[in-house]
């Protein structure tokens, strides 16, 4: 092999010369070395972007299913409220001996409680990509996915006190001390659900200043199993555009399913 070996040098004319070979050569192999770096982190960036965006969309979609049932729950929780204020005997749904016993309640309490999505949030955390993403963009995957995170407390919450309701189910007789501890529980129950809305409610409208909207075939699968699931007339379809624009809970006018 061929090796540059540096000659004497005769002059400040050589010394120069061999210097310059030799920074050369050395900035060469950095920028070569740096390059490989840049496209190595684009890459690995893109492919975060791709899947951080992927899993906001589903966080949006998961809002959004969350507002279309919470007028069925905060309703059911006023006419309970207002039952238990009420006198004479508690009239429960009474379930059938087949009827499993987390499905005690009337439905429009059994409000979703799905999983929200975080794994791509912690990929992109662990491996340093989030330093290659527009800081803006990286401002709102945090948001976003800290909502997603904070909203699973209300939610197993939600189940726990919801488990509190199961002897209403069926008719009886209550005095005033069981119905006071009752009334208690659903205003838990009420201000868990007023606070997983909220939270939704801040996913949608955060999402829309980057224009992620729900995946319109994904919230139409989710839309049928509501009105199938949930008591007639009492979903609604949330207006994505109107809450991102007013920042406040809108619905369609009509009543999702009428």
């Amino acid at each position: 092999m061929d090796i540059h070996k540096p000659k004497p040098w005769h002059g400040l004319r050589e010394f120069l010369k061999e210097y310059l070979i030799i920074v050369i050569g050395v900035l060469t192999a950095l920028s070569a070395e740096a390059g490989v770096e840049w496209l190595h982190w684009r890459h690995l960036a893109a492919q975060h972007e791709q899947d951080l965006r992927a899993s906001a969309v589903q966080i949006v979609d998961l809002s959004v299913e969350r507002l279309a049932q919470a007028p069925c729950a905060r309703a059911e929780l006023k006419r309970m409220a207002a039952a238990l204020r009420a006198s004479g005997d508690w009239k429960g749904a009474n379930p059938g001996p087949d009827t499993p016993p987390g499905e005690y309640l009337l439905p429009a309490l059994l409000t979703q409680g799905r999983p929200w999505p975080s794994a791509a949030w912690e990929a992109a955390v662990s491996d340093g990509a989030l330093v290659h993403l527009p800081r803006k963009q990286v401002a709102l995957y945090a948001f976003l996915f800290e909502v997603a995170r904070d909203i699973q407390l209300p939610q197993e919450q939600e189940k726990r006190v919801r488990a509190q309701l199961t002897p209403l189910a069926i008719d009886q007789s209550l005095s005033a001390e069981q119905r006071a501890h009752y009334l208690a529980i659903v205003g838990d129950l009420d201000g868990l659900e007023a606070t997983a809305d909220a939270m939704a409610r801040s996913a949608i409208v955060q999402a829309g200043q980057k224009s992620i909207q729900p995946d319109p075939t994904d919230m139409k699968s989710r839309m049928a199993q509501l009105l199938q699931r949930m008591p007639q007339g009492c979903v609604r379809e949330v207006d994505v555009d109107a809450t991102q624009r007013t920042r406040s809970i809108q619905y369609k006018s009509a009543a999702a399913g009428n």
